[in-house]
């Protein structure tokens, strides 16, 4: 009974924070309905038709997605792949691309685009693997 209690509530959760980047309060954003955002994400509001998250993603908590530059007042689509994890406190800089499954360890700063089937890590984020699958929300095989 309370574990299903619990199950409610996270599917509710999703569900929330789904409607609201892609409904209520940011309009448009091209985000995937099997997409999980985390209720600490943070997704750029400035630009954000710039935001694209493809299917069974998983953004975790803390991590910032940016969609426009202030200093060279610019604003870019930054697109994330699917079955794409992106780890706690990591940043996607503005105008970036993720490519599908990838992995991008907990506090990477992205800093250029990223092809598909890789996992990176660090500050400015670097490939330390190639050639890698990953099944939902970017569980590696």
């Amino acid at each position: 009974m309370f574990l299903s209690k619990i199950k409610n509530f996270i599917k509710t959760n999703i569900l929330e924070k789904y409607l609201y980047f892609k409904y209520y309060y940011v309009f448009n954003m091209s985000i995937d309905k099997t997409t999980r955002i985390s209720s600490k994400a943070l997704l750029d509001t400035t630009n954000p038709l710039g935001v694209h998250i493809g299917a069974y993603t998983i953004i975790t908590a803390n991590v910032t997605i940016l969609t426009h530059d202030f200093v060279k007042q610019v604003h870019k689509n930054t697109y994330i792949g699917s079955n794409c994890f992106v780890g706690m406190n990591s940043v996607i800089l503005a105008g970036i691309t993720v490519g599908d499954n990838v992995i991008i360890a907990a506090g990477s700063i992205v800093t250029k685009n990223i092809p598909s089937n890789c996992v990176v890590a660090g500050n400015p984020a670097k490939i330390i693997r190639h050639d890698i699958t990953t099944k939902k929300y970017g569980v590696l095989n």
